[in-house]
C-alpha cells in the first residue's frame, strides 16, 4: 500500500466558474442539501466568500491538501 499527499491547486475566473465545478465533485451533496427556499441566499453568501479568495492576478484560488491511497 502507498500513501501520497499532493497539494491541488484549482483556479477559476469567478464565482460560477467556482459553483459548476463544485458541482462536479463531492461538494455536490452539500448544494443538493440545502432547500429550495434556502438556495438562494445561501449561493449568495457562498459566492460572497469566494470572491474573497482571489489572488494577486485576480483569479479565485485555494490550495488544498489531497491525500492518495493506493492499495491491492
Amino acid at each position: 500500500m502507498g500513501i501520497e499527499t499532493r497539494t491541488v491547486s484549482p483556479r477559476f475566473d469567478d464565482a460560477e466558474h467556482w459553483h459548476r465545478w463544485s458541482m462536479s465533485v463531492g461538494q455536490r451533496q452539500f448544494w443538493e442539501a440545502i432547500p429550495a427556499t434556502d438556495l438562494p441566499a445561501v449561493k449568495a453568501g457562498v459566492f460572497e466568500a469566494v470572491e474573497r479568495c482571489r489572488d494577486d492576478q485576480g483569479r479565485i484560488s485555494f490550495d488544498q491538501l489531497v491525500r492518495y491511497t493506493l492499495a491491492v
